[in-house]
C-alpha cells in the first residue's frame, strides 16, 4: 500500500516540483544573468578579433577586403550567436524542452 502512494508522489515532485524550481529561479533572474555573463564573454572574444582585424597591415587588409573576409566574419560571429543562443534558452528555462 505504502509503494502505490510513494511512485506517483515521486513522479508528482520529479515532474511539477523541477518545473516550478525552474520558473522560480528564472523569477530571481538568475538566467538572464547566466545568459549575460555569456554574452559578456563572447562580445570580449568578438572586439579581440576585431582588434587582431585591425591589426593587418593595410595593403593585405585591402586584399583581405576584397575577398569579402569582413563580411565572412560577420556571417561567422552571427552563426555562433544563434547557436549559443538557442543552445542556452533551453537549459535557462525560457523555451522547454
Amino acid at each position: 500500500m505504502f509503494n502505490l502512494l510513494i511512485i506517483p508522489l515521486g513522479a508528482f515532485l520529479s515532474s511539477y516540483v523541477g518545473f516550478l524550481a525552474v520558473r522560480a529561479l528564472m523569477g530571481l533572474g538568475i538566467g538572464v544573468i547566466s545568459y549575460g555573463a555569456i554574452a559578456i564573454a563572447f562580445e570580449l572574444l568578438y572586439a579581440q578579433a576585431q582588434g587582431y582585424y585591425g591589426n593587418i597591415p593595410s595593403f593585405a587588409l585591402q586584399i583581405i577586403n576584397l575577398a569579402g573576409f569582413g563580411q565572412a566574419l560577420g556571417i561567422i560571429m552571427g552563426a555562433i550567436t544563434f547557436r549559443m543562443t538557442f543552445l542556452l534558452l533551453p537549459k535557462l528555462g525560457v523555451i522547454p524542452k
